[in-house]
């Protein structure tokens, strides 16, 4: 009996592996490509998403993806972005592939994934007019995306529309990237196409705008025009503009009578003869230099004394004739509706009272605490009187506000010297310099690589310091410091050779005598 009921169980185990066997062999095989193509053909319901992505897949080349691409794009829009997104993110795709992949996401919409693929699989260098139909559906939809600006000048190329270049431009400057913008735009205008002023201003393409300031004009445009020509160092064509446009539009504003005044001219324009002063181009009395000058300023006050920044300006000159009385006369008269009056009066005052300075700062800080510009203004007057003390319990008391400051990165820079870390301010005043073009930032930095023992990097940047649009005195104290730089290289004779230019800048050059006289102590 036993061995009946085993050899039954031995039956029963051999019959359920036969049927295993048999299942087994019944199971379906693994789709092939083809066959999922076909039920992709047939319209089947259950064919979905999934059906795609699974054939994306299995598919052996160039070819079959670009079939299923086909049968994608019979679909809406939305899905068969969706299959390309899976055939391109399957393996790298071939050109054509891209093409078909590029082609279906910019009909959905998805501008990024296109332009993924101009960066990779298919080179903008070499299909511009891709990149440019892709601009144009971005912006359409209020997306406006760019190419890398180095392919800007291939989309201008392949469609003859130097606009391009302008809107490039535009977008360098949204990234902070100004040198790219002034390359796009001289480029733009070298093409023919007109720019605004505004625009090369903000550009900082102030050679082109200086040069065209007698096409235009509008008062507004010819005053950025006038600015760019001082900017860049065009003195007479600057006091050119500036008189036309005194002559065309007296009453524009106070702005350009001030910078003609400033620019020293001899007389003021032959045609001055202003009827509110009864003054004309004889009668200055000389007392702040050229006679011009106190014909402008007294123009400039018949007409516009109720501004306050006219009214500063008036008093700034007064300063510079010794009038301290006449100074302090009219900036008891201003008011102070803001932290940016408060601290451009706080600085004229502290100019008339060197010695009220700090006491001057410290109730700026006191009235204004909120604001990052009355701290900011403090802070320089802090620091351009010497009185340290002062300068540095401020810097801690405000240590929560540093990176709100206009010029933190000075003021980061001066902390790291104040500590005896000039190398690390350098990278602060270099990048400042390059950024904003500042007098200051290329002083401060031949300061800091005096400090850093590398006199022939401050020499560099006192003589960048010294080719600024800055008054002779400052012209000639950063050609000074690029001798001294110099003669602590042991250089004398490139040392001598910036004293001289120093005196010739200005006459009354201290440092550059004391310079020239420790070479020549030194010389054998």
């Amino acid at each position: 009996m036993e061995r009946t009921r085993n050899l039954k169980a031995d039956r029963c185990i051999a019959v359920a592996f036969l049927c295993l066997i048999s299942l087994a062999s019944c199971r379906k095989p693994p789709p092939s490509f083809e066959a999922l193509l076909a039920i992709i053909d047939s319209g089947a319901p259950d064919v979905n998403l999934g059906t795609f992505i699974t054939a994306a897949d299995l598919a052996g080349g160039t070819e079959d993806r670009l079939r299923l691409l086909k049968r994608a794009a019979g679909r809406d829009s939305v899905f068969a972005a969706d299959v390309a997104d899976a055939v391109v993110s399957a393996v790298p795709p071939t050109e054509p592939v891209a093409l078909a992949a590029f082609d279906l996401f910019l009909s959905a919409g998805r501008f990024r994934d296109a332009q993924s693929l101009l960066e990779s699989g298919l080179r903008y260098d070499e299909r511009p007019l891709l990149y440019a139909e892709l601009i144009v559906a971005s912006c359409r939809a209020g997306e406006g995306l760019w190419p890398p600006l180095a392919g800007v000048p291939y989309l201008a190329d392949a469609t003859g529309r130097p606009e391009f270049l302008h809107d490039g431009a535009l977008a360098a400057l949204r990234d902070g990237n100004a040198s790219a913008a002034r390359e796009l735009l001289a480029e733009a205008m070298d093409r023919g196409l007109t720019v605004q002023n505004v625009l090369l201003w903000d550009a900082g393409l102030l050679d082109r705008l200086a040069l065209i300031s007698m096409e235009n004009n509008e008062p507004e445009s010819m005053e950025l025009a006038a600015g760019a020509a001082y900017l860049s160092g065009f003195q007479a064509l600057a006091a050119q503009t500036y008189g036309r446009i005194i002559e065309l539009y007296p009453d524009y504003s106070w702005r350009p009578w001030a910078a003609l005044a400033r620019l020293g001219i001899a007389e003021p324009p032959a045609e001055y003869a202003d009827p509110l002063t009864g003054r004309g181009r004889s009668e200055g009395d000389g007392s702040a230099g050229p006679p011009g000058r106190a014909a402008l300023y007294d123009s400039m006050m018949a007409r516009f004394g109720d501004v306050p920044d006219a009214a500063r300006e008036y008093a700034r000159w007064l300063l510079e004739s010794d009038d301290d009385t006449g100074a302090r006369h009219i900036l008891a008269s201003l008011t102070e509706k803001n932290a940016s009056e408060a601290g451009r009066n706080a600085s004229l005052r502290a100019l008339v009272e060197p010695a009220r300075a700090p006491v001057l700062a410290i109730r700026l800080v006191t009235d204004w605490a909120d604001s990052p510009e009355a701290v900011d203004t403090a802070l320089a007057m802090l620091f351009s009187t010497g009185a340290w003390d002062d300068y540095l319990r401020l810097r801690s008391r405000i240590a929560g506000m540093n990176d709100t400051l206009p010029r933190s990165w000075f003021w980061k820079a001066a902390d790291a010297l104040f500590k005896g870390e000039p190398e690390k301010a350098i990278p602060l005043l270099m990048a400042a310099e390059v950024d904003r073009d500042d007098y200051s930032a290329a002083y401060a930095l031949g300061l800091a690589a005096l400090s850093a023992g590398r006199p022939k990097d401050a020499a560099a940047a006192f003589r960048t310091a010294a080719s600024k649009p800055v008054s002779p005195s400052r012209q000639a104290l950063a050609l000074s410091r690029a001798g001294d730089a110099l003669r602590f290289s042991a250089l004398p004779e490139e040392a001598l050779a910036m004293y001289r230019a120093a005196l010739s800048v200005d006459q009354s050059c201290l440092s550059a005598r004391v310079g020239m006289g420790a070479l020549d102590a030194a010389s054998p």
